[in-house]
């Protein structure tokens, strides 16, 4: 099986830690294949997607939440089904969350996100 550049890296929301971990893709490559579920990262909720402000949904109903320059959200997109396609032009990276999460963890517009890589 081919390796391709990511990471595990804490979710934290406005601040505070969560017990969570989001896989960070780097590439285009890398992109591909977390929107196909192909090298998913054991141990990760989601994945955060750098210089991306569209979503093609293409292995299973998955939430994206969009974010800002500084990691704000900026918009939420739920359970986004395969081959749909999600677009926020003013975001600067998305994240990708296990259908349902986006509610759980209260992600929603204006909430500050703190994603290190």
């Amino acid at each position: 099986m081919t390796r391709h550049r990511h990471s595990l890296i804490p979710l934290r929301i406005d601040g505070q830690p969560t017990r969570r971990e989001v896989a960070h893709r780097r590439g285009w490559l890398g992109h591909a294949l977390a929107f196909q579920g192909k090298d998913a990262q054991p141990g990760a909720c989601g994945t955060w997607l750098r210089r991306c402000h569209s979503v093609v949904n293409l292995h299973r109903s998955v939430d994206i939440a969009f974010l800002g320059e500084d990691g704000t959200v900026i918009k939420v997109c739920a359970k986004v089904r395969p081959w749909e396609v999600v677009i926020c032009r003013k975001a600067s990276s998305a994240l990708t969350l296990r259908r349902g999460l986006a509610s759980r963890l209260g992600l929603r517009p204006g909430v500050p996100l703190d994603l290190h890589a």
